[in-house]
C-alpha cells in the first residue's frame, strides 16, 4: 500500500490504482447530485477548502506513520474528502455551465 520515500500523493495515487475508486466515483456522484440548503457559492468554497484541508493533513500523517492500521484509515478519509471536493467542483462549474445556457 504505502513505499517509503517513492510516490508523491499516496492517497490519490491509491485512490486512482484500487478498489477506492469505485467508492470514491459513488461519493463523487453523491456529493454532485445532493441538494444543498445553501448554494451559495462561499459555502462551496468553504467546503471544497475542507475537504482539501483534510485531504492534505491525511496525506501528511501517512508520510510519517508506520502504523498500518491508521493508515488504512487515513487513505479511506483522504480518498472521501477528495472525492466530495471533486464533486464540488463539478457541480459549481455544472451549475454556472447551465445558469449561462438559459
Amino acid at each position: 500500500m504505502r513505499t517509503k520515500g517513492g510516490s508523491h500523493l499516496i492517497i490519490l495515487k491509491e485512490w486512482l490504482e484500487s478498489d477506492l475508486l469505485l467508492l470514491g466515483l459513488i461519493i463523487w456522484m453523491l456529493s454532485i447530485l445532493y441538494p444543498w440548503k445553501n448554494e451559495r457559492n462561499k459555502l462551496n468554497y468553504v467546503r471544497i477548502l475542507g475537504c482539501i484541508i483534510v485531504y492534505i493533513i491525511s496525506e501528511v500523517i501517512m508520510r510519517v506513520t508506520n502504523d498500518w492500521g491508521v493508515t488504512f484509515i487515513l487513505l479511506f478519509v483522504g480518498g472521501v474528502s477528495l472525492s466530495i471536493a471533486f464533486g464540488r467542483v463539478v457541480k459549481m462549474l455544472w451549475k454556472k455551465i447551465r445558469i449561462r445556457n438559459q
